[in-house]
């Protein structure tokens, strides 16, 4: 399901009313429906990913204790198809996670960044 506009009353009654399993929106979005007062049976979400930004903690944090679910921080760009890398629930908070199966990513060290 594609919202026209990002209004989050509207997508939390969306997420409640159609029973939407997967969100995928950037951490300000997710910073914004953690806020909003508007009741909401999410227990149908069983996949979050923030993209396009850093993933603030205190932004996982209020998501994950309002509705009960983690939010993933991935990393992607459009030129590498569109998702490169996510960070899952057992993994430590800052950073991008490691590579999705199939992706091929440099050292840390390394100053020119290529992705396959």
């Amino acid at each position: 399901m594609i919202c026209e506009r990002f209004v989050p009353r509207t997508v939390l009654n969306l997420i409640e009313r159609h029973r939407v399993t997967t969100i995928v929106a950037v951490p300000s979005q997710y910073r914004v429906l953690a806020m909003d007062p508007t009741p909401c049976d999410a227990s149908s979400l069983w996949l979050c990913i923030a993209g396009a930004e850093r993933l603030p903690d205190t932004t996982e944090r209020e998501f994950t204790t309002r509705f009960g679910h983690a939010v993933l921080p991935g990393y992607g760009a459009t030129e590498v198809s569109p998702v490169v890398s996510l960070t899952f629930r057992n993994e430590s908070s800052g950073h991008v996670g490691k590579p999705l199966p199939g992706r091929k990513l440099p050292s840390a060290t390394m100053m020119d960044r290529c992705v396959r």
